[in-house]
């Protein structure tokens, strides 16, 4: 059983089933759900890339993370979503109401491992937002696009980075950075010849030992 929900011309999601188990596709740039939404459900990614957002009191965003195939999202204490959820390259999520939870210790589980790898990210990112330079962020961040390939399923080597159709607004909402200050700071290392820019969103680490300084700094 399927049906094609659009938003215009843009395809938002099409739902079926599976086994009986509720599946949903995404296409690229459009909601999961949106910040304030009620959250009688949460997620697993099964494809795609899906990002987490919030928007703050002033209007800015603040890009939370970023979520590859075998990732939960969704779950909170409260009884609406405190950030919003968008697909970044088209997706297909499994959906799966709250109580699902309580009745599965494997779920349980697998929350409890994600949580923990949460709470290191969000200690790492407020590091990052509170004490490092612009150039110091950007290092990080492009250190840290390989490791989160492999969460993807992807094998990329260590010098290979690709930032997962990020725009570099997106990248600076997720690093508390402007547009310009993102283009200096790559434009910086690349001078430097410590990356080496390809096609859009990809970049080569030409020198690792180098940036990982940078990036404690």
């Amino acid at each position: 059983m399927s049906t094609i929900v659009g938003r215009g011309n843009k395809r938002q999601a099409l739902h079926f089933e599976i086994g009986g188990e509720p599946m949903m596709e995404y296409g690229a740039r459009t909601k999961v759900y949106d910040e304030g939404a009620p959250a009688g459900f949460f997620y697993e990614v099964l494809d795609g890339v899906v990002m987490i957002s919030k928007i703050m009191a002033d209007g800015r965003r603040q890009i939370v993370e970023v979520l590859g195939p075998g990732s939960l999202f969704g779950m909170t204490s409260c009884e609406n979503h405190p950030c919003q959820a968008e697909a970044l390259t088209p997706v297909r999520v499994s959906r799966m109401p709250r109580s699902r939870l309580t009745a599965s210790p494997d779920l349980q589980m697998r929350w409890c491992r994600q949580l923990l790898r949460e709470l290191e990210a969000v200690q790492n990112h407020a590091l990052l937002l509170g004490r490092k330079s612009a150039l110091g962020r950007v290092a990080w961040f492009l250190l840290s696009l390989p490791q989160q390939q492999q969460r993807r399923g992807d094998v990329p080597s260590a010098q290979d980075a690709r930032a997962t159709a990020m725009t570099q607004a997106e990248i600076g909402d997720y690093l508390g950075l402007e547009v310009p200050t993102i283009s200096r700071a790559l434009a910086a290392l690349k001078k430097r010849m410590l990356i080496k820019k390809g096609r859009r969103g990809h970049f080569r680490l030409l020198d690792v030992v180098t940036l990982r300084a940078l990036a404690d700094h």
